[in-house]
């Protein structure tokens, strides 16, 4: 009983500091609508929350929440090791090595010095002996030569990058990841050494190896383990339990020995808790068949984690020294571009890249976030003398970074041609336009039926056939192309189109002209009858935010839809004399604004939905219409007429 009254101080902190994650949830995803990262957010709610303004955590309570931290540091070591799967980089490695070996030498020469000489301007730095200062250079190197995998792969699937520099980029991102972090495990080394001053010998660097040695050994244990708990047959929710204990008993353990080794063997043994957690993810993922689900058990454990980690971080930031150093973080930002840029030079150089790509390559490696910020705030327990004050600097470091990073990896991938994001769609001109691709019997039905929808119909092959000539010479709406490509497709209106069906027999055909209609014209809707039914052809579909028709569930969905409800399938098919459901464009300016309670629609006529920016809106009377709303609507030919001409 005492020992649970003993705990209940600590499980109402836990309890506070969950309510106040919710909140730090909603403000990252706030600003997450204006593209900046979710950990901004939970960075500045930590803050909020924290000592230096509203005090509803206090730095006493932070550091009862410490293991927060080390559960977060362990699941971004997990997630580094997960990544750097070598069949994917294999081919491409050597070039890969010396692009991310010449980033970090630029970035840590240029950091290690800036520091040294910017030392008397940094309130913290000032009152240091000379080996204290050089112990602080050596601690931030790895971290401000750290990138973010998650923000660059983010980037690319905005983007919908493609390229070599892409494939280089995710690369130099995976293996730099790596390389930080064995780097922190030698540079924190390194560091403590400077600060005992006992110099470098043979007795030094031995004892530095044996340290790594141990922290090998003991990562590759610790995947034996990791291995049997993926092996077991568990929910996935306990699973990601073990997995997050082992990541927490891996940093206890290092602490319990690190003291241990002091009072017998008198030096301390410092093992790298996240070079441990590295390697054990490594075998892992190298050495046997779970590779997948770590990787999938780490998504779904990640954001949870990472809420309550950057949230926590946020408020135990020295908002005081950060002040006090804001403008050495941006002089910082400074000195690491200029050693970013001259170490990606130098390393494409030596990897033989193309000078178009090697000229705007720092611009791609510029965006920092987790593994730096897990670095950074792994520095407080690490030396607590000015552990919190470099902490805080280097976060300014990595958040400036967050900012300007995205923008210039953007214009990079511009510059190189290797984007592919939707264009821009005309505006809705009141008529609607479909194209459909691929003249057969199926698709001229169809087209029949929408012309007498008052549809504009183009149906549009590539065949070459006598029948197909004489369906071009009789019929207005049937068109021929020799060649698909961007320029013959705008000949023939692909542009002003608001519906674009794909019905090739050939899924690559499909696939080019829904890339075109997408990145060229931005199609507002793409449909597609898919030939193949693989999952990588179904994905690659996806990713263009195509609808995709599958003729050999079709049939089994529609009779599944008659028997569960044969009056709605009924009037979907138009099988009701007087009675249409059809979606009309918001394209009148007078209607902006409008709720749907105020609209003078005809007696016979209810709307069904609304659908805006891709999302579908439950309606009622109160709900208002913006421009480009999609509304869908039922009643009869007259009443939709009507409809029609009140909004377009």
């Amino acid at each position: 009983m005492q020992s649970l009254q003993a705990l209940q101080p600590f499980l109402l902190l836990l309890a506070i500091f969950s309510f106040l994650t919710l909140g730090s949830k909603q403000l990252g995803q706030s600003l997450s609508r204006y593209r900046l990262p979710l950990i901004s957010g939970y960075l500045i709610a930590g803050v909020i929350v924290g000592p230096f303004i509203f005090n509803l955590v206090t730095a006493k309570e932070v550091a009862q929440l410490r293991f927060i931290d080390d559960i977060s540091l362990a699941v971004i070591a997990f997630s580094g090791g997960n990544e750097l799967f070598l069949k994917d980089v294999r081919g491409r490695l050597a070039g890969i090595m010396l692009i991310s070996l010449g980033r970090a030498i630029g970035i840590g020469v240029a950091v290690f010095y800036g520091l040294l000489f910017l030392a008397n301007n940094i309130p913290f730095m000032q009152v240091l002996p000379a080996n204290e200062r050089l112990a602080v250079a050596v601690a931030a190197i790895a971290i401000i030569a750290s990138l973010s995998p998650s923000s660059t792969i983010a980037l690319i699937s905005e983007l919908r990058a493609k390229g070599p520099m892409t494939k280089t980029a995710v690369g130099v991102t995976v293996v730099t990841e790596v390389l930080v972090i064995v780097g922190f495990a030698v540079s924190v080394s390194i560091a403590n050494l400077l600060r005992a001053n006992t110099g470098f010998d043979l007795s030094t660097l031995l004892l530095l190896g044996e340290e790594l040695a141990a922290s090998l050994l003991l990562g590759y244990l610790s995947g034996l383990l990791l291995g049997f708990i993926l092996r077991l047959r568990l929910f996935s929710w306990l699973k990601i339990g073990l997995i997050l204990a082992l990541g927490y008993s891996i940093f206890a353990f290092v602490e319990v020995e690190r003291v241990w080794s002091g009072v017998y063997l008198h030096h301390e043994l410092h093992l790298e808790s996240l070079l441990i957690c590295l390697v054990a993810s490594f075998w892992v993922t190298n050495f046997t068949v779970y590779r997948i689900e770590l990787m999938h058990l780490l998504e779904e454990a990640s954001p949870y984690v990472f809420l309550a980690f950057f949230t926590l971080t946020g408020a135990s930031l020295a908002l005081d020294t950060l002040t006090a150093v804001w403008l050495i973080a941006v002089i910082m930002v400074i000195i690491r571009l200029i050693g970013l840029t001259a170490g990606s030079f130098l390393g494409g150089l030596l990897a033989r890249e193309p000078l178009r790509r090697n000229s705007v390559s720092w611009m791609i490696y510029i965006t920092q976030a987790g593994v730096g910020l897990g670095l950074a705030k792994n520095l407080e327990s690490l030396f607590p003398e000015w552990g919190v004050e470099l902490a805080s600097m280097l976060i300014g470091v990595i958040v400036l970074n967050q900012f300007i990073g995205p923008p210039l990896f953007k214009l990079a991938m511009e510059r190189l041609g290797e984007t592919h994001t939707k264009a821009k769609p005309e505006v809705f001109d009141g008529t609607r336009d479909v194209m459909i691709m691929g003249i057969e019997d199926q698709s001229l039905a169809l087209a029949q039926s929408l012309v007498a929808h008052n549809w504009h119909v183009k149906v549009v092959g590539m065949e070459e056939s006598e029948r197909i000539d004489a369906l071009e010479e009789e019929v207005p709406y049937v068109h021929t192309i020799d060649v698909l490509i961007p320029r013959a497709l705008r000949r023939l209106g692909l542009n002003k189109v608001d519906v674009l069906l794909c019905m090739f027999n050939d899924d690559e055909l499909n696939y080019r002209t829904c890339e075109i209609a997408y990145e060229h014209f931005g199609t507002p809707q793409i449909i597609v009858r898919l030939n193949t039914f693989t999952p990588d052809n179904i994905q690659r579909f996806k990713d263009l935010g195509v609808r995709i028709i599958n003729p050999q569930t079709a049939m089994l969905n529609l009779l599944n839809q008659f028997v569960r409800s044969p009056a709605t399938t009924s009037l979907l098919l138009g099988e009701e004399a007087n009675q249409q459901i059809e979606d009309v464009i918001i394209s009148n300016r007078e209607m902006a604004g409008v709720p749907l309670r105020d609209l003078r629609l005809p007696t016979d006529v209810l709307v069904l939905s609304i659908r805006r920016s891709g999302h579908l809106l439950v309606t009622h009377g109160y709900s208002q219409l913006e421009r480009n709303d999609i509304v869908s609507v039922m009643g009869s030919p007259e009443g939709l007429a009507k409809v029609r001409a009140l909004l377009s």
